[in-house]
């Protein structure tokens, strides 16, 4: 790659996209802290609210239990803390690749100039192709829903609907009906009862085995 391209490439790009991502993981950063500090402080202030704040002044609380649930939302609706990291490793990566090919180290070491600037051209629009996937995964992921809010904003678990189990009185694990073992007829090992001899006597049934 000749140096003029090359040169072209550092100020028009490589600067550019550096100094973009410098200043958007500052950015991330300060939002997520002043974000987090405030869900910090109101969810701490909460209860002593609850147990101070006379009656007639209930909307104090009420305001901050939505201001709670809000902040809550907006940390896991914008994913402050996952952008500020991808932000930062972006641009750090990029200015590796600078070091290393200033000292001709790592993966510039030993390679002739032409060959090493098309070597760091390649590297760095690797480096921001994979950042931009990072980016649209990071913007796709499913939003919490209103029960995943609430319950993450008062500290509880999220709520899971727990699946119907099968009765294993009445089925086995097939979903088939059992058959019960009948107590008249057989004993506790599962063995069936000799029946007594019966004999009809003047129109009536006498069992012969008591006889």
């Amino acid at each position: 790659m000749e140096e003029d391209v090359f040169s072209n490439f550092l100020t028009k790009r490589y600067n550019d996209q550096l100094q973009w991502f410098e200043a958007k993981a500052a950015a991330q950063k300060r939002r997520y802290h002043a974000l987090q500090t405030s869900v910090v402080v109101i969810s701490s202030s909460l209860p002593v609210l609850v147990t101070t704040v006379p009656v007639h002044m209930n909307w104090i609380t009420a305001t901050a239990s939505v201001l709670l649930a809000i902040g809550t939302a907006l940390l896991k609706m914008l994913h402050l803390p996952e952008a500020w990291i991808n932000y930062r490793d972006t641009a750090q990566c990029l200015r590796q690749e600078q070091s290393w090919m200033e000292f001709q180290t790592g993966v510039y070491a030993e390679i002739e100039p032409p060959a090493a600037r098309k070597k760091f051209v390649d590297r760095v629009e690797d480096i921001l192709s994979k950042e931009s996937g990072n980016w649209r995964s990071t913007a796709l992921a499913p939003l919490p829903n209103a029960s995943t809010i609430s319950n993450t904003a008062y500290g509880a678990p999220p709520y899971r609907q727990q699946q119907p189990q099968p009765r294993g009185d009445r089925q086995g694990s097939y979903g088939q009906q059992q058959q019960q073992p009948r107590g008249d007829r057989q004993g506790g090992n599962g063995q069936p009862q000799p029946q007594h001899p019966q004999a009809s006597v003047g129109g009536q049934d006498v069992d012969l085995g008591n006889v």
